[in-house]
């Protein structure tokens, strides 16, 4: 797999790998072809952080002070559902019991229920 961007971040789910990179991008790759399935403009700025949730969505983070819900909608690729904007920028996320906990770079945490 080749990465979209010079600094990137990833995570797996199930035989789908979610890539987030400087460029803005977030996007899913099968592993099983080893190739690109989609991607989104998700993001202004730098993504920090991408986590699956389930097999059909991932929440991402950013140094556009956001937090974006996508959904993975087979042939309609990677959809933005929501997005939550912050005061500052997002280094990471976790994903628990249907909230969104984000960690500013300023130690704040911002909760979002999904």
């Amino acid at each position: 797999l080749v990465s979209h961007c010079n600094h990137f971040c990833a995570s797996i789910s199930s035989l789908r790998l979610y890539s987030g990179g400087d460029d803005g991008l977030v996007c899913s790759w099968d592993l099983s072809s080893r190739s690109l399935e989609a991607c989104a403009d998700a993001h202004s700025s730098a993504v920090t952080c991408v986590k699956p949730i389930g097999s059909s969505h991932v929440v991402s983070t950013s140094r556009d002070s956001s937090i974006q819900l996508l959904s993975h909608g087979g042939k309609a690729g990677l959809q933005s559902l929501q997005s939550l904007h912050t005061t500052e920028p997002i280094d990471t996320a976790i994903v628990l019991h249907g909230f969104c906990i984000g960690a500013g770079e300023s130690g704040k945490l911002y909760v979002w229920k999904i």
